[in-house]
């Protein structure tokens, strides 16, 4: 009886030790570990905009084909978190084979990264900060082609570094690129620089300076300019002016565009532009444009009509460019475009 009393008090203190000081891989409430969720995807967010735009065009001058597939851009941007973004865009239009055209499926490419506030600093392929109508998304353009002005010192996609500030209303950009164009290789030492800074008065209105070094010397090859553009109260206006030097050739370029947009989307506009390639050899070029936009919001999509008078710009293909041959003779290219993207 004594040994039955001692061997229940020693087993009542073993499990009450054991109640006080649990072992080790043993817990009072055991949970089950629930797995992690891999993300949908390791991109982050990112969204689509598609640009789709094809062509009608006829004018005065012989021309070999009539219908072209201007655009088919296939745009896709993101973010990782909210300190890092990118982009990337293609056009298999660029493929197609024809004068106007060459083999450029890869149009824009890049990655951004915040550096602190409202900096930031983009690595890829993008347009130069110029002209505000040059690297102006292909989707709000108030015609269905860039001006020729705007072409020559806008349009010009290249690979290189931008960093981006925003301060109070003012935005600067500064670009180091190859000045090799759009899908070259970098095959030179020497890298163009672009400054642009716009002021931002208000929503509606916008003034920007620029001026580019080519080469890394602003003697040899340089250009610069301002713009300003409003849009207020279904009004617009856009002004560009562009100067240039190349080793000791003068050059400039001008354009000005007024347009009233109606309730119904019907959109009247107008365009004259004057560039002068040399002022040394008083080659010049001017055109004067009347046109129509309709826009079909429920649709995403806008119609284009358009009536150009040409001096000094031969057709190519709806893409005029400056002919010194042909200075004093003036010819009509006509536009019908139709476009889905806004």
């Amino acid at each position: 009886m004594i040994k039955l009393r001692i061997i229940f008090i020693k087993l009542s203190t073993i499990l009450l030790i054991m109640g006080f000081f649990p072992q080790s891989g043993y817990s009072q409430k055991q949970t089950k570990s629930v797995p992690t969720r891999r993300p949908a995807s390791t991109m982050g967010s990112y969204s689509f905009h598609p640009l789709l735009q094809v062509w009608f065009i006829n004018d005065t001058l012989p021309q070999s084909i009539n219908f072209k597939i201007r655009r088919a851009e296939l745009g896709f941007k993101g973010q990782l978190n909210e300190d890092t973004r990118w982009f990337v865009m293609v056009d298999p239009a660029q493929e197609l084979q024809t004068l106007a055209t060459g083999t450029r499926l890869l149009r824009d490419v890049g990655v951004s990264f915040r550096l602190g506030g409202d900096t930031w600093l983009t690595a890829g392929q993008f347009f130069r900060p110029t002209t505000a109508e040059g690297f102006r998304s292909n989707k709000t353009l108030w015609f269905a082609e860039r001006s020729l002005v705007g072409r020559i010192y806008g349009e010009l996609r290249e690979p290189g570094l931008m960093i981006e500030s925003l301060i109070d209303s003012v935005t600067l950009k500064l670009m180091l690129s190859t000045g090799a164009g759009t899908n070259n290789l970098d095959g030179q030492n020497e890298k163009d620089l672009t400054f642009r800074a716009e002021l931002a008065a208000s929503k509606e209105a916008g003034f920007g300076i620029f001026t580019s070094i080519e080469d890394m010397s602003f003697r040899r090859h340089s250009i610069y300019g301002l713009d300003f553009n409003l849009d207020a109260l279904d009004w617009h206006l856009g002004v560009a002016g562009i100067f240039g030097h190349d080793q000791g050739r003068k050059d400039m370029g001008a354009t000005l565009e007024f347009g009233y947009t109606f309730p119904i989307g019907l959109q009247p506009i107008i365009r004259g532009e004057y560039y002068r390639p040399n002022f040394d050899a008083d080659e010049k070029a001017d055109s004067f444009t009347v046109g129509f936009n309709y826009f079909m919001s429920k649709h995403n999509s806008k119609i284009q009509l358009s009536a150009t008078s040409y001096r000094g710009m031969d057709g190519n293909n709806g893409t005029p460019i400056f002919d010194a041959s042909i200075q004093n003779t003036r010819y009509t290219l006509c536009h019908l475009s139709f476009q889905i993207g806004l």
